[in-house]
């Protein structure tokens, strides 16, 4: 689907058969996911066959720098820098950033390096909250900064303070 406007209806269609009530809930998120992307040069990358998913990449690259895809129980996730051929400390990062914001507790001690297996990924419903939104989204552009310039980024970000929820 080249369109990127049906690709969004086409997954937010699939979100509310999946579960119903809960792509009213994701546009907001899914539409500063795009205008960030759009607004830092991301390219929109049509997906093949039946998938639903919405990915963007880095301009002339085959790698999906985020994925959303709608899934069962929870609507959707968002997956960054899924393929292993980004940096590994990159991942690393992303993946114990994501962990932060689902308050869950690391699954291995924090000398341990994190497993580059598993892509870096979150329930879209953690970031419906707008200070989660902006801490992925702010996330994202030090990932962008990082792998567009890698001489003057030679280690992975910073992670962002954990916001104080209300």
């Amino acid at each position: 689907m080249k369109d990127l406007a049906a690709a969004k209806a086409k997954f937010l269609s699939r979100v509310e058969k999946m579960e119903a009530g809960e792509s009213a809930r994701f546009v907001a998120l899914l539409d500063a996911l795009i205008a960030w992307s759009e607004k830092n040069g991301l390219t929109y990358m049509p997906t093949t066959g039946q998938s639903d998913a919405l990915k963007f990449s880095l301009p002339g690259s085959k790698l999906a720098f985020w994925t959303a895809t709608p899934r069962k129980t929870d609507g959707g996730k968002l997956t960054i820098l899924a393929d292993t051929k980004f940096p590994d400390p990159l991942r690393a990062i992303v993946r114990d950033e994501l962990i932060q914001i689902e308050g869950r507790p690391p699954a291995r001690p924090s000398w341990e390096p994190a497993p580059p297996e598993k892509p870096p990924e979150i329930a879209f419903i953690k970031l419906i909250w707008g200070p989660h939104r902006d801490r992925v989204i702010d996330l994202m552009g030090r990932l962008l900064v990082a792998l567009k310039n890698p001489e003057s980024s030679p280690q992975a970000p910073t992670p962002a303070p954990p916001p104080v929820e209300p």
